[in-house]
């Protein structure tokens, strides 16, 4: 979901949410307020999309109008959506890549294997759910894509922010 284009995203948690919603928004009048201009006039646009074919016949029976609202207008929901998300997206692929990694790099292998036999060689480290970390932060070995994709996290992706360099880096390092 994270390729598709930010209508596209907006317009599938509109569905996900009147789905989840749906005996409390049945037979009200609603508003909903998204930062998406073009979402404004979902209810007249015809039908271009696969997903628009499957989530806007699941809309039809509410009550319900589109307001657009600009991000800067509404800071603390935008930075809340952007927040749970960030929860949400610990990708277990990440994860396992992550600790192969590790036990790939000879340095940090050394390190993990000393650990997992109770002689770390600096009180600092520990191994939580298999993973190195030196005081409480995770150990991450320099491969290019492992770096990437941190940085694409924390950056570019939907829950990132687009903080610049400064922000972007304060938030990695914690």
């Amino acid at each position: 979901m994270q390729k598709q284009s930010v209508y596209t995203r907006e317009f599938y948690a509109i569905s996900e949410a009147i789905a989840k919603f749906r005996h409390d928004l049945l037979g009200h009048k609603f508003i909903i307020r998204t930062d998406q201009k073009s979402l404004r006039s979902l209810n007249d646009q015809s039908l271009q999309t696969p997903e628009q074919q499957t989530w806007l016949p699941k809309l039809l029976g509410y009550d319900f109008t589109i307001e657009y609202k600009p991000s800067k207008e509404n800071i603390p929901a935008d930075s809340l959506s952007r927040s749970f998300m960030a929860l949400c997206l610990i990708h277990s692929t990440f994860i396992e890549n992550l600790r192969k990694a590790q036990l790939e790099d000879p340095e940090i292998a050394a390190i993990v294997q000393k650990c997992s036999s109770n002689s770390p060689p600096d009180p600092h480290y520990t191994l939580q759910d298999k993973l190195l970390h030196r005081k409480d932060k995770l150990v991450v070995p320099l491969k290019v894509d492992l770096i990437s994709q941190i940085l694409q996290e924390y950056h570019s992706s939907i829950t990132g922010g687009h903080a610049g360099y400064t922000r972007t880096l304060a938030r990695i390092a914690s």
